[in-house]
């Protein structure tokens, strides 16, 4: 038999397609026509994970540089020809299928109850005003207290585990509007789209420059940043790190805009005259641009989930954290 690789019997045994799943972004044109090929019902086909994969997302660098999220989608999604460029709504719904034919049905969220924390911070609010009038051999240790509570039963303030079906989480999938746009004060209409994978490398230059600005203030002392160079060096860097992290801002707030159209009814799509026009704007209406682009980006599947304690029983709405995939996905989980 011949043994040309790319007629390798033994792959049709190999990895096939576990499902497939219609993006948020079907109902609109926010790609090329080149950049996904769908299958014959519109959706895209998902594979399981490999060990390479697995083991990308245990490199912390991958995972802050969006490294291992554009690999990954490369992997398990094949017929997404250029991953870099998937919407975050998009890309958050593929994660959560990848994670689903790699796992299994279910994902878990831990979260902790806030009655259980209400509960213990009014024991402990209580304990010690108690305290205030009694003397010190007959003061009450709210700790001991508050773990018998937790013996009891009586509250749990620590994170507790809840399951959740992804199929009905993906039954409750939202699609993407054909555009989103917001007016600004002086009649320019901006013509906003939902950040990409792409983005995600810039979003950790922002990180890494905050982590900058945050070690030049670490153990700060007026007299020292005055008679010691280096720390004088340091402080005299701060200003570069902000500059940096305003201009990766401009970046991606640039790549998130298809096109402004002026009050008399033309428009611009120049992006090099669009990130001039962000980088002159005021904090204010960059301010409402990014909270309505990341409401944009959470399009798809949903926000917030309803969760309850084993404890007291109380439910509650709280995030959905899956979106993380730092935390997400973790080896053989």
């Amino acid at each position: 038999m011949s043994e040309n690789m790319n007629n390798n019997p033994l792959l049709g045994f190999a990895r096939r397609p576990m499902m497939s799943v219609k993006l948020p972004s079907s109902n609109g044109n926010w790609y090329n026509d080149d950049m996904i090929s769908y299958n014959s019902a519109g959706e895209i086909d998902v594979y399981q994970m490999l060990p390479k994969d697995e083991l990308l997302l245990m490199n912390p660098d991958a995972l802050l540089s969006g490294e291992a999220n554009i690999n990954l989608i490369k992997s398990c999604c094949p017929s997404i020809n250029d991953p870099k460029s998937l919407l975050y709504p998009d890309a958050n719904v593929l994660l959560l299928c990848i994670q689903k034919v790699t796992y299994g049905d279910t994902v878990t969220m831990q979260v902790t109850c806030p009655e259980c924390l209400k509960k213990v911070e009014e024991t402990k609010a209580r304990i010690e005003e108690e305290n205030k009038v009694k003397a010190d051999d007959e003061k009450i240790d709210a700790n001991n207290v508050i773990g018998e509570m937790e013996r009891n039963k009586e509250v749990n303030p620590h994170p507790q585990e809840n399951v959740f079906e992804i199929d009905d989480l993906i039954a409750q999938m939202q699609y993407l509007d054909k555009e989103y746009t917001l007016t600004t004060p002086e009649g320019l209409v901006l013509y906003l789209r939902p950040q990409t994978l792409g983005n995600k490398e810039q979003t950790g230059m922002i990180l890494f420059q905050q982590e900058k600005i945050v070690q030049a203030f670490k153990d700060y002392s007026y007299e020292e940043a005055h008679s010691d160079e280096e720390k004088r060096k340091a402080l005299s860097e701060v200003n570069v790190h902000y500059l940096k992290m305003s201009e990766i801002n401009n970046d991606i707030i640039t790549s998130c805009i298809d096109k402004i159209t002026l009050p008399d009814g033309t428009y611009v799509d120049n992006k090099k005259f669009i990130h001039e026009y962000i980088s002159n704007c005021s904090t204010k209406l960059i301010g409402e641009i990014m909270t309505e682009i990341q409401r944009i980006n959470a399009i798809g599947l949903p926000a917030e989930l309803d969760y309850q304690c084993d404890c007291c029983g109380h439910v509650w709405k709280d995030k959905f954290y899956g979106f993380n995939q730092s935390d997400f996905f973790g080896l053989g989980s």
